[in-house]
Protein backbone atom coordinates (compact mmCIF):
# COMPACT_ATOMS: atom_id res chain seq x y z
CA UNK A 1 0.00 0.00 0.00
CA UNK A 2 2.97 2.51 0.59
CA UNK A 3 3.38 2.88 -3.28
CA UNK A 4 4.95 6.05 -4.86
CA UNK A 5 1.89 8.44 -5.00
CA UNK A 6 1.51 7.41 -1.03
CA UNK A 7 5.11 8.85 -0.44
CA UNK A 8 5.08 11.73 -2.76
CA UNK A 9 1.54 12.57 -0.66
CA UNK A 10 3.32 11.98 2.50
CA UNK A 11 6.44 13.58 1.11
CA UNK A 12 4.86 16.78 -0.01
CA UNK A 13 2.62 17.89 3.44
CA UNK A 14 3.23 19.43 6.46
CA UNK A 15 0.69 17.58 8.65
CA UNK A 16 -0.60 13.92 8.32
CA UNK A 17 -4.02 12.80 9.45
CA UNK A 18 -5.35 9.53 10.50
CA UNK A 19 -9.10 8.25 11.34
CA UNK A 20 -8.68 5.16 13.76
CA UNK A 21 -11.42 2.54 13.34
CA UNK A 22 -10.76 0.60 10.26
CA UNK A 23 -7.88 2.58 9.73
CA UNK A 24 -5.02 2.81 11.98
CA UNK A 25 -7.31 0.17 14.34
CA UNK A 26 -9.05 -2.58 13.13
CA UNK A 27 -11.76 -4.17 15.59
CA UNK A 28 -11.76 -8.37 15.74
CA UNK A 29 -15.72 -7.82 15.22
CA UNK A 30 -17.50 -7.27 11.72
CA UNK A 31 -19.38 -4.53 13.28
CA UNK A 32 -18.92 -2.19 16.35
CA UNK A 33 -22.26 -3.27 17.51
CA UNK A 34 -21.28 -7.36 17.81
CA UNK A 35 -19.16 -5.67 20.65
CA UNK A 36 -22.46 -4.95 22.88
CA UNK A 37 -23.75 -8.17 21.77
CA UNK A 38 -20.53 -9.73 23.33
CA UNK A 39 -20.72 -8.30 26.04
CA UNK A 40 -24.17 -9.04 26.62
CA UNK A 41 -23.50 -12.85 25.82
CA UNK A 42 -20.68 -12.91 28.38
CA UNK A 43 -22.73 -11.38 31.29
CA UNK A 44 -25.87 -12.80 30.33
CA UNK A 45 -27.12 -9.81 30.37
CA UNK A 46 -30.07 -10.14 27.55
CA UNK A 47 -31.05 -6.51 27.52
CA UNK A 48 -28.45 -4.58 27.06
CA UNK A 49 -27.68 -4.98 23.59
CA UNK A 50 -30.95 -2.80 22.45
CA UNK A 51 -30.22 -0.54 25.08
CA UNK A 52 -26.57 0.06 24.23
CA UNK A 53 -27.61 0.13 21.00
CA UNK A 54 -30.18 2.79 20.98
CA UNK A 55 -28.46 5.23 23.21
CA UNK A 56 -25.96 7.30 21.10
CA UNK A 57 -29.63 7.75 18.47
CA UNK A 58 -31.71 8.57 21.75
CA UNK A 59 -29.19 11.30 22.90
CA UNK A 60 -28.87 12.76 19.47
CA UNK A 61 -33.23 12.79 19.24
CA UNK A 62 -32.75 14.97 22.65
CA UNK A 63 -30.01 17.43 20.95
CA UNK A 64 -27.10 15.92 21.77
CA UNK A 65 -25.21 15.52 18.23
CA UNK A 66 -22.19 14.77 19.88
CA UNK A 67 -22.50 12.23 22.58
CA UNK A 68 -19.17 10.89 24.87
CA UNK A 69 -19.00 7.46 26.14
CA UNK A 70 -19.95 9.19 29.73
CA UNK A 71 -23.16 10.84 28.68
CA UNK A 72 -24.07 7.25 26.89
CA UNK A 73 -23.97 5.26 30.21
CA UNK A 74 -25.61 8.23 32.27
CA UNK A 75 -28.90 7.11 30.39
CA UNK A 76 -28.42 3.23 30.30
CA UNK A 77 -30.09 1.82 33.15
CA UNK A 78 -28.26 1.05 36.41
CA UNK A 79 -28.24 -2.35 36.18
CA UNK A 80 -25.55 -1.78 33.13
CA UNK A 81 -23.68 0.46 35.14
CA UNK A 82 -21.07 -1.98 35.79
CA UNK A 83 -20.33 -2.42 32.19
CA UNK A 84 -19.02 0.74 31.12
CA UNK A 85 -15.74 -0.17 32.23
CA UNK A 86 -16.14 -3.80 30.55
CA UNK A 87 -17.06 -1.99 27.61
CA UNK A 88 -14.34 -0.06 27.61
CA UNK A 89 -11.69 -2.52 28.16
CA UNK A 90 -12.92 -5.47 26.34
CA UNK A 91 -11.91 -2.45 22.69
CA UNK A 92 -8.66 -1.67 24.90
CA UNK A 93 -8.05 -5.40 24.68
CA UNK A 94 -9.07 -6.55 21.29
CA UNK A 95 -8.46 -3.62 19.10
CA UNK A 96 -5.34 -4.31 16.87
CA UNK A 97 -3.22 -2.52 14.50
CA UNK A 98 -3.81 -2.59 10.35
CA UNK A 99 -0.12 -3.47 9.26
CA UNK A 100 -0.50 -2.03 5.99
CA UNK A 101 -1.53 1.48 7.18
CA UNK A 102 1.39 1.09 10.17
CA UNK A 103 3.53 1.41 7.57
CA UNK A 104 2.11 4.42 6.27
CA UNK A 105 2.14 5.56 9.52
CA UNK A 106 5.43 5.30 10.35
CA UNK A 107 6.95 5.86 6.98
CA UNK A 108 5.18 9.37 7.93
CA UNK A 109 6.71 9.33 11.37
CA UNK A 110 10.04 8.76 9.91
CA UNK A 111 10.08 11.74 7.86
CA UNK A 112 9.35 14.07 11.05
CA UNK A 113 5.84 14.70 9.37
CA UNK A 114 3.03 16.12 12.22
CA UNK A 115 0.91 13.45 12.43
CA UNK A 116 -2.61 14.08 13.91
CA UNK A 117 -5.75 11.36 14.83
CA UNK A 118 -9.27 12.47 14.11
CA UNK A 119 -12.41 10.50 14.81
CA UNK A 120 -15.60 10.74 15.00
CA UNK A 121 -15.99 8.61 18.54
CA UNK A 122 -17.49 8.68 21.77
CA UNK A 123 -14.45 8.03 23.74
CA UNK A 124 -12.15 10.08 25.25
CA UNK A 125 -8.41 10.91 24.12
CA UNK A 126 -7.12 8.67 27.29
CA UNK A 127 -8.82 5.67 25.94
CA UNK A 128 -7.98 6.37 22.44
CA UNK A 129 -4.47 7.26 23.31
CA UNK A 130 -4.09 3.80 25.11
CA UNK A 131 -5.52 1.73 22.46
CA UNK A 132 -2.89 3.50 19.82
CA UNK A 133 -0.02 3.04 22.18
CA UNK A 134 -0.73 -0.70 22.80
CA UNK A 135 -0.62 -1.34 19.18
CA UNK A 136 2.29 0.73 18.49
CA UNK A 137 1.87 4.49 17.56
CA UNK A 138 3.21 6.79 19.46
CA UNK A 139 4.28 10.04 18.32
CA UNK A 140 1.10 12.00 16.89
CA UNK A 141 0.69 15.19 17.98
CA UNK A 142 -3.02 15.43 18.93
CA UNK A 143 -5.99 13.47 18.55
CA UNK A 144 -9.38 15.08 17.48
CA UNK A 145 -12.94 13.82 18.86
CA UNK A 146 -15.59 14.93 17.65
CA UNK A 147 -17.76 14.08 21.00
CA UNK A 148 -15.60 16.49 22.69
CA UNK A 149 -14.71 19.43 19.82
CA UNK A 150 -18.54 18.83 19.63
CA UNK A 151 -17.99 18.94 15.68
CA UNK A 152 -18.14 16.03 13.08
CA UNK A 153 -15.63 15.34 9.91
CA UNK A 154 -19.19 14.33 8.11
CA UNK A 155 -20.35 18.15 7.96
CA UNK A 156 -16.93 19.09 7.29
CA UNK A 157 -17.23 21.15 10.70
CA UNK A 158 -14.21 19.29 12.60
CA UNK A 159 -11.52 19.19 9.51
CA UNK A 160 -12.64 23.24 9.40
CA UNK A 161 -11.70 23.62 13.23
CA UNK A 162 -8.14 21.87 12.39
CA UNK A 163 -7.47 24.25 10.16
CA UNK A 164 -8.20 26.93 11.90
CA UNK A 165 -6.43 25.79 14.93
CA UNK A 166 -2.86 24.95 13.07
CA UNK A 167 -3.22 28.03 11.19
CA UNK A 168 -2.22 26.20 7.83
CA UNK A 169 -3.30 26.12 4.27
CA UNK A 170 -5.73 22.83 4.28
CA UNK A 171 -3.32 21.89 1.57
CA UNK A 172 -0.81 21.06 2.97
CA UNK A 173 -2.68 18.50 5.13
CA UNK A 174 -2.96 14.97 3.97
CA UNK A 175 -5.93 13.18 5.49
CA UNK A 176 -6.34 9.02 5.35
CA UNK A 177 -9.29 6.84 6.42
CA UNK A 178 -12.18 4.65 5.03
CA UNK A 179 -15.10 6.53 4.96
CA UNK A 180 -15.93 7.78 1.87
CA UNK A 181 -17.70 10.45 3.11
CA UNK A 182 -16.69 11.46 6.22
CA UNK A 183 -13.04 11.17 5.55
CA UNK A 184 -12.49 11.88 1.74
CA UNK A 185 -15.33 13.90 0.54
CA UNK A 186 -15.58 16.23 3.81
CA UNK A 187 -12.08 16.20 3.49
CA UNK A 188 -12.00 17.25 -0.01
CA UNK A 189 -14.55 19.87 0.09
CA UNK A 190 -12.60 22.00 2.62
CA UNK A 191 -9.35 21.67 0.60
CA UNK A 192 -7.65 19.01 2.40
CA UNK A 193 -5.76 16.29 0.48
CA UNK A 194 -7.26 12.77 0.83
CA UNK A 195 -6.74 9.53 0.21
CA UNK A 196 -9.53 6.65 0.88
CA UNK A 197 -8.61 2.97 2.24
CA UNK A 198 -11.34 0.77 2.32
CA UNK A 199 -11.99 -0.77 4.94
CA UNK A 200 -11.40 -4.46 5.79
CA UNK A 201 -14.40 -6.03 5.93
CA UNK A 202 -15.11 -4.03 2.81
CA UNK A 203 -12.22 -6.01 1.33
CA UNK A 204 -13.59 -9.39 2.40
CA UNK A 205 -16.78 -8.66 1.17
CA UNK A 206 -15.60 -7.91 -2.41
CA UNK A 207 -13.36 -10.78 -2.35
CA UNK A 208 -15.76 -13.29 -0.85
CA UNK A 209 -18.75 -13.64 -3.62
CA UNK A 210 -20.09 -16.25 -2.46
CA UNK A 211 -20.48 -15.33 1.20
CA UNK A 212 -22.19 -12.30 0.66
CA UNK A 213 -25.85 -12.68 1.77
CA UNK A 214 -24.80 -14.45 5.27
CA UNK A 215 -22.75 -11.53 5.49
CA UNK A 216 -25.41 -8.70 4.61
CA UNK A 217 -27.82 -10.96 6.80
CA UNK A 218 -25.86 -12.15 10.22
CA UNK A 219 -23.54 -9.28 10.10
CA UNK A 220 -25.54 -7.82 13.38
CA UNK A 221 -25.11 -11.08 15.03
CA UNK A 222 -22.79 -12.12 17.87
CA UNK A 223 -22.04 -15.44 15.55
CA UNK A 224 -21.74 -13.67 12.22
CA UNK A 225 -19.64 -11.01 13.64
CA UNK A 226 -17.46 -13.25 15.58
CA UNK A 227 -16.85 -15.78 12.39
CA UNK A 228 -16.48 -13.58 9.68
CA UNK A 229 -14.72 -11.01 12.22
CA UNK A 230 -12.19 -13.36 12.56
CA UNK A 231 -11.45 -14.19 9.22
CA UNK A 232 -10.94 -10.43 8.13
CA UNK A 233 -8.92 -9.91 11.03
CA UNK A 234 -6.86 -13.36 9.50
CA UNK A 235 -6.84 -11.29 5.94
CA UNK A 236 -5.46 -7.70 7.66
CA UNK A 237 -2.73 -9.93 9.53
CA UNK A 238 -1.93 -11.97 6.54
CA UNK A 239 -2.21 -14.83 7.73
CA UNK A 240 -3.44 -17.37 4.71
CA UNK A 241 -2.28 -20.23 4.09
CA UNK A 242 -0.97 -21.86 0.93
CA UNK A 243 -2.04 -24.84 1.75
CA UNK A 244 -5.56 -25.83 0.39
CA UNK A 245 -6.48 -28.19 3.89
CA UNK A 246 -5.44 -25.70 6.45
CA UNK A 247 -7.38 -22.98 4.75
CA UNK A 248 -9.92 -25.22 4.84
CA UNK A 249 -10.05 -26.91 7.83
CA UNK A 250 -9.56 -22.86 9.75
CA UNK A 251 -12.26 -21.23 7.27
CA UNK A 252 -15.09 -24.17 7.55
CA UNK A 253 -13.66 -26.06 10.59
CA UNK A 254 -12.36 -23.42 13.05
CA UNK A 255 -16.08 -22.38 13.48
CA UNK A 256 -17.79 -25.32 13.49
CA UNK A 257 -15.04 -27.05 15.79
CA UNK A 258 -14.92 -23.93 18.41
CA UNK A 259 -18.88 -24.19 18.13
CA UNK A 260 -19.19 -27.48 19.53
CA UNK A 261 -16.50 -27.40 21.83
CA UNK A 262 -17.63 -24.15 23.64
CA UNK A 263 -21.09 -25.85 23.57
CA UNK A 264 -19.41 -28.87 26.02
CA UNK A 265 -17.84 -26.54 28.12
CA UNK A 266 -20.86 -24.81 28.93
CA UNK A 267 -23.00 -27.87 29.43
CA UNK A 268 -20.58 -29.44 31.54
CA UNK A 269 -20.36 -26.22 33.63
CA UNK A 270 -23.54 -25.75 34.05
CA UNK A 271 -23.86 -29.27 35.11
CA UNK A 272 -21.29 -28.60 37.29
CA UNK A 273 -19.34 -31.94 35.50
CA UNK A 274 -15.33 -31.63 35.27
CA UNK A 275 -14.30 -34.83 33.06
CA UNK A 276 -15.15 -35.44 29.58
CA UNK A 277 -15.03 -38.80 27.67
CA UNK A 278 -14.57 -37.48 23.68
CA UNK A 279 -14.95 -41.12 22.01
CA UNK A 280 -13.14 -41.50 19.38
CA UNK A 281 -12.60 -40.64 16.14
CA UNK A 282 -15.15 -37.33 16.38
CA UNK A 283 -13.64 -36.59 19.65
CA UNK A 284 -10.22 -36.24 18.61
CA UNK A 285 -9.64 -32.52 17.76
CA UNK A 286 -12.88 -31.27 19.92
CA UNK A 287 -10.55 -32.97 22.83
CA UNK A 288 -7.78 -30.21 22.37
CA UNK A 289 -9.99 -27.29 21.93
CA UNK A 290 -11.89 -27.98 25.01
CA UNK A 291 -8.36 -28.11 26.97
CA UNK A 292 -7.61 -24.50 25.57
CA UNK A 293 -10.96 -23.36 26.27
CA UNK A 294 -11.51 -25.05 29.80
CA UNK A 295 -7.75 -25.97 31.84
CA UNK A 296 -10.20 -27.39 34.71
CA UNK A 297 -12.04 -30.39 32.64
CA UNK A 298 -10.18 -33.17 32.35
CA UNK A 299 -10.26 -35.32 29.37
CA UNK A 300 -9.86 -38.76 28.37
CA UNK A 301 -10.11 -40.02 24.38
CA UNK A 302 -11.75 -43.38 24.42
CA UNK A 303 -13.02 -45.75 21.84
CA UNK A 304 -16.48 -46.50 22.36
CA UNK A 305 -17.46 -46.87 18.77
CA UNK A 306 -20.42 -48.73 17.17
CA UNK A 307 -18.61 -52.05 16.26
CA UNK A 308 -17.78 -52.68 19.86
CA UNK A 309 -21.49 -51.94 21.73
CA UNK A 310 -22.81 -54.07 19.07
CA UNK A 311 -20.48 -57.20 19.48
CA UNK A 312 -20.38 -56.77 23.15
CA UNK A 313 -24.08 -56.13 23.91
CA UNK A 314 -25.01 -58.58 20.83
CA UNK A 315 -27.95 -56.14 19.75
CA UNK A 316 -29.07 -57.07 16.72
CA UNK A 317 -32.63 -55.50 16.67
CA UNK A 318 -33.48 -53.51 14.09
CA UNK A 319 -34.91 -50.09 15.19
CA UNK A 320 -33.57 -48.21 13.15
CA UNK A 321 -32.86 -47.90 9.36
CA UNK A 322 -29.24 -46.59 8.90
CA UNK A 323 -27.99 -48.83 11.81
CA UNK A 324 -28.36 -52.63 10.07
CA UNK A 325 -27.55 -54.28 13.73
CA UNK A 326 -28.07 -57.94 12.55
CA UNK A 327 -26.01 -58.10 9.73
CA UNK A 328 -23.24 -56.18 11.67
CA UNK A 329 -23.14 -58.62 14.06
CA UNK A 330 -22.82 -61.75 11.98
CA UNK A 331 -19.71 -59.75 10.11
CA UNK A 332 -18.28 -58.67 13.35
CA UNK A 333 -18.68 -62.69 14.86
CA UNK A 334 -17.45 -63.91 11.45
CA UNK A 335 -13.54 -62.04 12.18
CA UNK A 336 -13.37 -63.61 15.10
CA UNK A 337 -14.75 -66.91 14.61
CA UNK A 338 -14.14 -69.10 11.71
CA UNK A 339 -16.50 -71.84 12.97
CA UNK A 340 -19.44 -68.81 12.94
CA UNK A 341 -17.99 -67.71 9.76
CA UNK A 342 -18.65 -71.29 8.18
CA UNK A 343 -22.07 -71.22 9.55
CA UNK A 344 -23.26 -67.97 8.59
CA UNK A 345 -21.58 -67.76 5.27
CA UNK A 346 -24.76 -67.94 3.34
CA UNK A 347 -26.69 -65.49 4.73
CA UNK A 348 -28.12 -63.24 3.00
CA UNK A 349 -26.68 -59.78 4.66
CA UNK A 350 -29.23 -57.25 3.47
CA UNK A 351 -32.19 -59.36 4.81
CA UNK A 352 -32.67 -58.65 8.56
CA UNK A 353 -34.71 -61.78 9.00
CA UNK A 354 -32.48 -64.14 7.40
CA UNK A 355 -29.61 -62.97 9.94
CA UNK A 356 -31.85 -62.48 12.68
CA UNK A 357 -32.52 -66.56 12.39
CA UNK A 358 -28.76 -66.76 11.88
CA UNK A 359 -27.85 -65.22 15.27
CA UNK A 360 -30.08 -66.88 17.11
CA UNK A 361 -29.56 -70.47 16.24
CA UNK A 362 -25.88 -69.39 16.77
CA UNK A 363 -26.80 -67.65 19.88
CA UNK A 364 -24.53 -70.18 22.46
CA UNK A 365 -21.53 -69.67 19.97
CA UNK A 366 -22.21 -66.04 19.67
CA UNK A 367 -22.44 -65.05 23.56
CA UNK A 368 -18.61 -66.34 24.54
CA UNK A 369 -17.16 -64.50 22.24
CA UNK A 370 -19.14 -61.15 22.92
CA UNK A 371 -18.08 -61.60 26.51
CA UNK A 372 -14.82 -62.12 25.93
CA UNK A 373 -14.74 -59.17 23.81
CA UNK A 374 -16.07 -56.93 26.64
CA UNK A 375 -13.57 -58.05 29.01
CA UNK A 376 -11.03 -57.34 26.71
CA UNK A 377 -13.16 -53.86 26.36
CA UNK A 378 -12.94 -53.62 30.08
CA UNK A 379 -8.89 -53.79 30.46
CA UNK A 380 -8.90 -51.23 27.61
CA UNK A 381 -10.96 -48.63 30.26
CA UNK A 382 -8.59 -49.58 33.55
CA UNK A 383 -5.66 -47.33 31.39
CA UNK A 384 -7.68 -44.09 32.05
CA UNK A 385 -7.73 -42.82 35.68
CA UNK A 386 -11.43 -42.12 35.13
CA UNK A 387 -12.35 -40.51 39.08
CA UNK A 388 -15.58 -38.29 38.91
CA UNK A 389 -18.71 -40.08 39.47
CA UNK A 390 -20.46 -37.52 37.16
CA UNK A 391 -19.11 -37.71 33.30
CA UNK A 392 -20.24 -36.35 29.97
CA UNK A 393 -19.45 -37.65 26.98
CA UNK A 394 -19.28 -36.40 23.85
CA UNK A 395 -19.90 -37.97 20.24
CA UNK A 396 -21.22 -36.12 17.53
CA UNK A 397 -24.71 -37.55 17.05
CA UNK A 398 -27.07 -39.83 19.21
CA UNK A 399 -29.02 -41.77 17.63
CA UNK A 400 -28.94 -45.26 18.23
CA UNK A 401 -26.11 -44.31 21.07
CA UNK A 402 -24.09 -47.07 20.66
CA UNK A 403 -21.12 -45.06 22.63
CA UNK A 404 -23.10 -44.15 25.54
CA UNK A 405 -25.04 -47.70 25.76
CA UNK A 406 -21.19 -49.40 25.60
CA UNK A 407 -19.80 -46.98 28.21
CA UNK A 408 -23.01 -46.96 30.56
CA UNK A 409 -22.53 -50.39 30.58
CA UNK A 410 -18.73 -50.48 30.97
CA UNK A 411 -19.03 -47.59 34.01
CA UNK A 412 -22.34 -48.80 35.67
CA UNK A 413 -21.70 -46.49 38.58
CA UNK A 414 -21.25 -43.52 36.65
CA UNK A 415 -23.54 -40.23 36.37
CA UNK A 416 -23.03 -40.01 32.30
CA UNK A 417 -24.62 -37.14 30.27
CA UNK A 418 -24.15 -37.22 26.82
CA UNK A 419 -23.77 -34.32 24.65
CA UNK A 420 -24.16 -34.25 20.97
CA UNK A 421 -24.29 -31.80 17.69
CA UNK A 422 -27.63 -33.91 16.90
CA UNK A 423 -29.33 -36.39 18.75
CA UNK A 424 -32.53 -38.21 18.69
CA UNK A 425 -34.76 -37.80 21.63
CA UNK A 426 -34.82 -41.10 23.90
CA UNK A 427 -36.22 -40.50 27.41
CA UNK A 428 -33.88 -43.39 29.09
CA UNK A 429 -30.43 -41.23 27.67
CA UNK A 430 -29.48 -38.34 29.81
CA UNK A 431 -27.90 -36.22 26.83
CA UNK A 432 -28.24 -32.52 25.50
CA UNK A 433 -27.98 -31.51 21.94
CA UNK A 434 -26.52 -28.26 20.42
CA UNK A 435 -28.78 -28.44 16.73
CA UNK A 436 -32.26 -29.18 15.78
CA UNK A 437 -31.53 -31.30 12.81
CA UNK A 438 -35.51 -31.65 12.39
CA UNK A 439 -35.53 -28.01 11.30
CA UNK A 440 -31.43 -26.59 10.29
CA UNK A 441 -29.75 -29.48 8.81
CA UNK A 442 -25.99 -29.00 7.12
CA UNK A 443 -26.79 -29.86 3.63
CA UNK A 444 -23.76 -32.40 3.24
CA UNK A 445 -23.53 -34.34 6.40
CA UNK A 446 -21.05 -36.32 5.14
CA UNK A 447 -18.88 -32.96 5.78
CA UNK A 448 -19.92 -32.82 9.08
CA UNK A 449 -18.49 -35.72 9.70
CA UNK A 450 -15.00 -35.12 7.35
CA UNK A 451 -14.41 -31.85 9.91
CA UNK A 452 -14.96 -33.90 12.87
CA UNK A 453 -12.53 -36.98 13.06
CA UNK A 454 -8.80 -38.16 13.72
CA UNK A 455 -5.94 -38.14 11.87
CA UNK A 456 -5.83 -42.08 12.43
CA UNK A 457 -7.56 -45.57 11.19
CA UNK A 458 -11.03 -46.56 12.42
CA UNK A 459 -11.62 -49.36 14.20
CA UNK A 460 -13.75 -52.06 12.81
CA UNK A 461 -13.36 -54.59 15.63
CA UNK A 462 -11.73 -55.46 19.20
CA UNK A 463 -9.75 -58.75 18.90
CA UNK A 464 -9.99 -60.63 22.40
CA UNK A 465 -6.22 -61.28 21.82
CA UNK A 466 -4.59 -58.43 19.34
CA UNK A 467 -6.62 -55.75 20.63
CA UNK A 468 -8.24 -53.10 18.29
CA UNK A 469 -8.62 -53.88 14.92
CA UNK A 470 -8.46 -51.87 11.99
CA UNK A 471 -9.88 -50.89 8.78
CA UNK A 472 -7.18 -49.89 6.32
CA UNK A 473 -7.58 -48.74 2.77
CA UNK A 474 -6.24 -46.14 0.19
CA UNK A 475 -9.34 -44.39 1.07
CA UNK A 476 -9.09 -43.98 4.86
CA UNK A 477 -5.51 -43.00 4.20
CA UNK A 478 -6.14 -40.19 1.95
CA UNK A 479 -8.33 -39.03 4.97
CA UNK A 480 -5.92 -39.13 7.59
CA UNK A 481 -3.44 -37.17 5.03
CA UNK A 482 -5.46 -34.43 4.50
CA UNK A 483 -7.18 -34.27 8.04
CA UNK A 484 -4.10 -34.02 10.10
CA UNK A 485 -3.66 -30.13 8.37
CA UNK A 486 -7.72 -29.87 8.70
CA UNK A 487 -7.54 -30.51 12.83
CA UNK A 488 -3.94 -28.74 13.40
CA UNK A 489 -5.73 -25.46 11.44
CA UNK A 490 -9.27 -26.06 13.71
CA UNK A 491 -7.44 -25.64 16.65
CA UNK A 492 -5.29 -22.59 15.64
CA UNK A 493 -8.85 -20.76 15.19
CA UNK A 494 -9.43 -21.61 18.59
CA UNK A 495 -6.49 -20.43 19.89
CA UNK A 496 -6.88 -17.06 17.91
CA UNK A 497 -10.44 -16.89 19.62
CA UNK A 498 -9.00 -16.33 23.20
CA UNK A 499 -6.46 -14.31 21.83
CA UNK A 500 -9.02 -11.62 21.11
CA UNK A 501 -11.23 -12.64 23.44
CA UNK A 502 -10.96 -13.98 26.91
CA UNK A 503 -14.49 -15.67 27.61
CA UNK A 504 -16.33 -17.95 25.25
CA UNK A 505 -19.57 -17.71 23.81
CA UNK A 506 -22.31 -19.98 22.06
CA UNK A 507 -22.68 -20.06 18.41
CA UNK A 508 -26.04 -19.81 17.47
CA UNK A 509 -26.85 -23.19 15.86
CA UNK A 510 -29.18 -21.70 13.31
CA UNK A 511 -26.63 -19.25 11.88
CA UNK A 512 -23.63 -21.74 12.16
CA UNK A 513 -25.77 -24.02 10.07
CA UNK A 514 -26.23 -21.33 7.65
CA UNK A 515 -22.17 -20.59 7.19
CA UNK A 516 -21.96 -24.40 6.65
CA UNK A 517 -24.42 -24.34 3.84
CA UNK A 518 -22.48 -21.40 2.19
CA UNK A 519 -19.59 -23.81 1.53
CA UNK A 520 -22.07 -26.92 0.91
CA UNK A 521 -24.21 -25.11 -1.20
CA UNK A 522 -21.39 -22.76 -3.43
CA UNK A 523 -18.16 -24.69 -3.25
CA UNK A 524 -15.70 -23.24 -5.73
CA UNK A 525 -13.83 -25.19 -8.11
CA UNK A 526 -10.65 -25.39 -6.32
CA UNK A 527 -12.76 -26.93 -3.14
CA UNK A 528 -14.51 -29.57 -5.41
CA UNK A 529 -10.91 -30.37 -7.42
CA UNK A 530 -9.52 -31.18 -3.10
CA UNK A 531 -12.69 -32.64 -1.85
CA UNK A 532 -13.39 -34.98 -5.08
CA UNK A 533 -10.00 -36.75 -3.70
CA UNK A 534 -11.86 -37.28 -0.06
CA UNK A 535 -14.10 -41.14 0.35
CA UNK A 536 -16.19 -41.67 2.88
CA UNK A 537 -17.61 -45.02 3.66
CA UNK A 538 -21.59 -45.18 3.14
CA UNK A 539 -22.17 -48.65 4.81
CA UNK A 540 -21.30 -49.99 7.97
CA UNK A 541 -19.00 -52.45 6.98
CA UNK A 542 -16.76 -49.91 5.30
CA UNK A 543 -16.82 -51.86 1.74
CA UNK A 544 -18.43 -49.14 -0.16
CA UNK A 545 -17.09 -45.32 -0.46
CA UNK A 546 -17.86 -42.28 -2.42
CA UNK A 547 -16.69 -39.31 -2.68
CA UNK A 548 -17.66 -36.71 -0.32
CA UNK A 549 -18.34 -34.12 -3.17
CA UNK A 550 -18.13 -35.34 -6.68
CA UNK A 551 -16.36 -34.41 -9.40
CA UNK A 552 -16.98 -31.73 -11.81
CA UNK A 553 -17.45 -32.37 -15.28
CA UNK A 554 -15.12 -30.13 -17.70
CA UNK A 555 -15.94 -28.00 -21.04
CA UNK A 556 -15.48 -31.62 -23.10
CA UNK A 557 -17.82 -33.90 -20.76
CA UNK A 558 -20.73 -31.32 -20.87
CA UNK A 559 -20.64 -31.49 -24.58
CA UNK A 560 -20.06 -35.07 -24.75
CA UNK A 561 -21.14 -37.69 -22.92
CA UNK A 562 -22.37 -41.40 -22.79
CA UNK A 563 -24.79 -42.88 -20.11
CA UNK A 564 -26.73 -45.67 -19.61
CA UNK A 565 -30.74 -45.23 -18.44
CA UNK A 566 -33.32 -47.79 -18.32
CA UNK A 567 -31.79 -49.70 -21.18
CA UNK A 568 -31.01 -47.35 -23.10
CA UNK A 569 -28.00 -46.16 -24.01
CA UNK A 570 -27.62 -42.16 -23.89
CA UNK A 571 -25.31 -39.98 -26.19
CA UNK A 572 -24.92 -36.47 -25.87
CA UNK A 573 -23.19 -34.29 -28.47
CA UNK A 574 -23.65 -30.40 -28.11
CA UNK A 575 -26.72 -31.02 -26.12
CA UNK A 576 -28.08 -33.09 -28.78
CA UNK A 577 -29.12 -36.74 -27.57
CA UNK A 578 -29.27 -39.37 -29.35
CA UNK A 579 -30.83 -42.53 -27.48
CA UNK A 580 -30.12 -46.54 -28.43
CA UNK A 581 -31.83 -49.97 -26.93
CA UNK A 582 -29.52 -51.85 -25.37
CA UNK A 583 -29.74 -55.53 -26.84
CA UNK A 584 -28.17 -58.39 -24.64
CA UNK A 585 -26.06 -60.75 -26.41
CA UNK A 586 -27.82 -64.44 -26.74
Amino acid sequence: MLNFFLKQKIRNAKVISFDIFDTLLVRPFLEPCNVFSYLGEVLQEKDFFAYRFNAENVLRQHGNAYPTYDAIYEIMPKKFQYIKEKERNLELDTLFANPKIKKIYDYALKLKKKIIIVSDMYFDEETLKKALNKNGYYGFDKIYISAYQKKSKWDTSLFTHIIDELKIDPQKIFHIGDNKVADYSSAKQVGIQAFRIKAPRDIFRKENKRLRPFIDKHKNTLTGGIIIGNAVKQMVLGKKSPNYWDEFGYSWGGPFAYALSSFVVDQMRKDNRNELICVARDGYTIEKIVNILAQEIKTHYIYAGRCINILTSMDYSSDYSWCHKPASLIRLTRELSDEFAQKSKDTDLNSASACTAVIEKNIDLIEPIANEVFSKYLDYLKNFDIREERLALFDITGGSYNSYKLLKRSLPNKDILGLYWYALDNPEINCCKYSDHTQYTVSNYELLEFLITAPELPVKNLHPEDGFVRIDNKYEKQRIKCYQNISEAEIQWSKDYLDSFKETVIFDPVILVEYMNVFCNKPSRKDVKHLSTVFHGKDEAHTIYERLFPKRKNIFQKMFYTKKHNGHKIFSILGIKIKFKIRKRK
